[in-house]
């Protein structure tokens, strides 16, 4: 299991995953010009997490406390499914975890992202925080 660390760009966010530390972030800009690509790797670093994670259960039986943060400016259309696809995937490992949140941060004057986190909190199974950034 690797960590996986993505630079951000004019278009894509910064993305850290790195379960050793147990910290999990995705901030900045999505809208990548092929959404499917861009998170083809984190989806799979999600597919590899859940193994991790039922690996340390089987062996230690110690679970694992997790809090994804998520502060993004803008996201596409298709991004936002693919962001959908991630936090789905997020709720799978809730039974290997000891506490498992999303945190969507947002700037006090984006209203839209505000609203975008509160969908977002009604969809997912998980306790999911929305709370200004400032």
């Amino acid at each position: 299991m690797n960590k996986l660390t993505i630079e951000p760009t004019e278009f894509t966010p910064k993305v850290i995953l790195d379960h050793t530390q147990l910290k999990f972030e995705i901030t900045g800009e999505l809208s990548p010009e092929n959404a499917k690509d861009f998170f083809a790797p984190i989806l799979a670093w999600f597919d590899d997490f859940y193994n991790y994670l039922y690996y340390i259960n089987s062996l230690e039986g110690s679970k694992k406390e997790m809090d994804f943060v998520i502060h993004v400016d803008y996201f596409t259309s298709s991004a936002l499914k693919c962001l959908y696809d991630v936090f789905k995937k997020t709720v799978t490992l809730k039974p290997y975890l000891k506490d498992l949140k999303i945190t969507w941060l947002y700037d006090n004057e984006d209203l839209d992202m505000k609203e975008n986190g509160e969908e977002f909190a009604t969809m997912l199974d998980i306790p999911f925080v929305v709370k200004p950034l400032n």
